[in-house]
């Protein structure tokens, strides 16, 4: 899936039609491919959900469905 064209390799699609669309976690390192997005930050947790990175992920990202790519 693609966000703003970011590939995510680890993302939840939210089924509560009250909540966005999605989310993921990221790093502070990929934070700056969202510039446009809300992030939560200092409360994500595992491992970023941006494909190809490894790192400790500290945010929370949502997203809407008119975000997403294939």
């Amino acid at each position: 899936m693609k966000v703003h064209n970011v590939v995510l390799d680890d993302y939840e699609v939210n089924t509560d039609r009250d909540l966005s669309f999605g989310w993921t976690q990221i790093c502070t390192e990929c934070e700056s491919k969202f510039p446009h997005h809300g992030i939560d930050r200092n409360s994500g947790h595992g491992i970023c959900g941006v494909s190809g990175c490894e790192n400790d992920a500290t945010h929370y990202l949502d997203f809407d469905k008119s975000e997403v790519t294939e």
